[in-house]
């Protein structure tokens, strides 16, 4: 199995630069129309476009009115949850606190912009950029007990902060239970298909240990280097995986792409990076 997600170099005001989904409508400044995604240039972003949430217009429940709405959002965090239960938070560059629930914290990251919808916002800032109503048409699932805990903590919270506070009731009354469950289970499912738990550990700490480094430097320099990363991920005979991370070059006459790669889980491969190979890359007549 080939798993490729492309992220582009993208500047705006509220965000600055930073990589984004070649494929999503990047995001601008609240003055102007909002996007479907931000940029980012930490590493828990990077990891969040590439492991979790790399599937709007592309896998068939999230085509036409049903991409990029909330309801992908909610299936990213089922991924977050399968990595977090397995592979643990600080090897995804997540610095989760300790007194929060896995579940808790997949919950907020709907509940905060929906909440506010629901209950109306005292700016106007288009907090509805993912859509008026929880669209969803992933079918009923077998549900594990990550999806039940998940559904149960997130109707509790919406319940706890909306109740008597109504507004918006198309919204409100869109998110039921059920979406959340079966929306909750398909992320979780994914993530599990997508990377295996056995001994993939150190591939997603070395993905991380590579952007860990890489965003430290000046993204506004490297875009006028670089358009952007491609990542391929291969999963092996086991359910192994190595990936492959290009840096695409903005002019591959003068110089050329370059690549990071994890290939070897039994040695545990490091992944050697020298910054200024990415910062100062030699030219093509340099090399020759």
């Amino acid at each position: 199995m080939k798993h490729t997600v492309r992220l582009d170099f993208h500047s705006c005001d509220d965000f600055g630069t930073g990589l984004v989904n070649h494929k999503a409508k990047p995001s601008t400044d609240y003055s102007g129309e909002q996007g479907k995604f931000n940029p980012f240039w930490i590493t828990r972003g990077i990891f969040h476009d590439v492991f979790e949430h790399y599937f709007e217009e592309e896998h068939k429940y999230f085509r036409g009115k049903y991409a990029y709405n909330w309801v992908g959002e909610i299936v990213a965090m089922g991924h977050m949850t399968y990595y977090l239960e397995h592979f643990g938070h600080t090897d995804m560059g997540f610095d989760r606190q300790p007194n929060r629930s896995v579940h808790d914290l997949a919950a907020e990251t709907t509940l905060d912009d929906l909440h506010e919808i629901i209950i109306g916002r005292e700016d106007d800032s288009p907090a509805n950029y993912y859509g008026d109503t929880l669209l969803s048409c992933i079918p009923r699932k077998v549900l594990g007990p990550s999806a039940i805990e998940q559904a149960d903590e997130y109707m509790y919270l919406l319940k706890e902060r909306c109740e008597g506070k109504v507004e918006n009731e198309a919204m409100y009354k869109s998110i039921t239970r059920s979406k959340i469950a079966n929306a909750h289970q398909q992320g979780y499912s994914m993530a599990e298909k997508l990377v295996p738990y056995y001994g993939n550990f150190w591939a997603l700490g070395s993905f991380t240990e590579l952007f860990n480094i890489i965003t430290k430097l000046d993204s506004e320099h490297l875009a006028k280097l670089w358009q952007g990363v491609e990542v391929t991920i291969n999963k092996k005979v086991g359910g192994y995986i190595s990936w492959k991370v290009k840096f695409i070059s903005v002019a591959p006459t003068e110089f050329k792409d370059i690549t990071y790669r994890y290939e070897d889980y039994e040695n545990k491969d490091k992944v050697i990076i020298d910054s200024d190979e990415l910062e100062y890359p030699a030219t093509i007549n340099d090399e020759e």
